[in-house]
């Protein structure tokens, strides 16, 4: 389990951030913005990795990495859905998240435990971001950017829609049998890696058509 989750997942991040800042000239904004979740999650997988190995408590950087991971995707979002209303929601969205998650660290006394509002709220949000993209740009796609902004949006959907369960009930699966917790964690981990898969793929589409 950890040779999968510890190495080989990482990897493929890693890999495809190597392709991403191959195809660097050919980045607009959401492609930027992709990237900076990209190096976020490189870092706090990095951190994930060596604080396990050495048995330290690392809940308290899932809390940040929640609020950071939310904020950029919004971010992303913005760059990709053009209209008023949907913009303002983001920025709303973008100054309250870090409150509520926040408030629920002080509230329930959780810094070092799961952060299961927080992490569900976000996820659910973001799986529902996706699908409003996909129905309202799927007949869009006309060009390059358009391509690697579908291919992104898929990737997020996949890893947020079939892991939104996961997080909403981390706290209850850490109390489940070993072996229930591994597979849980893995197919997590999974999910993530094909996610990865699917944006090194879009960045290595990305080709002159974009400018």
């Amino acid at each position: 389990m950890y040779l999968y989750m510890g190495v080989i997942v990482p990897s493929f991040l890693i890999l495809t951030i190597s392709v991403a800042l191959y195809k660097r000239q050919y980045w607009g904004a959401p492609e930027r913005i992709t990237y900076y979740f990209l190096l976020i999650s490189l870092l706090f997988n990095l951190i994930a990795v060596s604080t396990a190995y050495l048995k330290i408590k690392n809940l308290p950087f899932l809390h940040l990495y929640t609020v950071l991971e939310f904020c950029t995707l919004s971010l992303l979002f913005k760059s990709l859905l053009k209209g008023k209303v949907i913009n303002n929601i983001l920025s709303i969205s973008i100054v309250l998240f870090p409150i509520v998650a926040i408030g629920y660290i002080g509230y329930n006394d959780a810094l070092y435990k799961h952060n299961v509002l927080p992490r569900f709220l976000s996820s659910m949000s973001i799986t529902i971001l996706c699908v409003y993209f996909l129905i309202r740009d799927l007949t869009q796609i006309k060009d390059n950017q358009s391509v690697f902004s579908f291919m992104v949006i898929v990737g997020l959907l996949l890893y947020f829609a079939t892991c939104s369960t996961l997080f909403g009930f981390s706290s209850k699966i850490m109390e489940m049998p070993d072996k229930i917790n591994d597979l849980l964690w893995n197919i997590h981990a999974s999910m993530a890696l094909i996610m990865y898969l699917i944006f090194a793929y879009a960045y290595f589409k990305l080709n002159r058509q974009h400018g």
